[in-house]
């Protein structure tokens, strides 16, 4: 996987309120909870769940829209 260039990190939405990036992870954030992939105990903090590190360690599991439905 190679880095994201600054060019990528600092690019913005259409809008010009939000940088893509921290909107793809907002999103991100929320499939991954609402599929138990990870939990939120407290604001601002995250872990893996059980069944999410079971799906980082399966090589041969691909988180896509398909997996998350």
């Amino acid at each position: 996987m190679q880095p994201l260039s600054e060019e990528e990190r600092e690019r913005t939405l259409p809008s010009g309120e939000q940088k893509v990036l921290h909107n793809r992870v907002g999103w991100s954030r929320t499939y991954l909870t609402k599929t138990k992939l990870l939990e939120a105990p407290l604001r601002g903090h995250f872990i893996f769940t059980q069944r999410g590190l079971d799906v980082l360690v399966n090589e041969s599991a691909t988180i896509d829209s398909n997996y998350l439905k």
